[in-house]
């Protein structure tokens, strides 16, 4: 399993309209693949194979020449019902 300590949760309408009512959460890792546990001020979060996947989205790296890196977006403290749609 995987932990990750974000710093900031994502608005969903800065990256498509039709997630323009959720809070998202961005980690560079596949949680299809592996567990993901995400850390946002003392709460947790786990990221499973049943976690909804809802954009994901490549990016130029600025530290390193010609490479790109993939976040992966994640509704943050989805209810129960929620997580029953998917």
């Amino acid at each position: 399993m995987k932990h990750y300590t974000i710093k900031k949760l994502i608005l969903g309408y800065t990256l498509k309209r039709s997630l323009n009512s959720i809070t998202l959460v961005g980690v560079p890792y596949d949680a299809s693949k592996q567990e993901v546990m995400v850390t946002y001020k003392g709460m947790k979060m786990l990221l499973t194979r049943q976690t909804p996947l809802l954009h994901k989205e490549m990016f130029k790296d600025k530290f390193r020449a010609n490479r790109h890196y993939v976040l992966y977006y994640y509704e943050w403290m989805p209810n129960s019902f929620q997580k029953t749609l998917f």
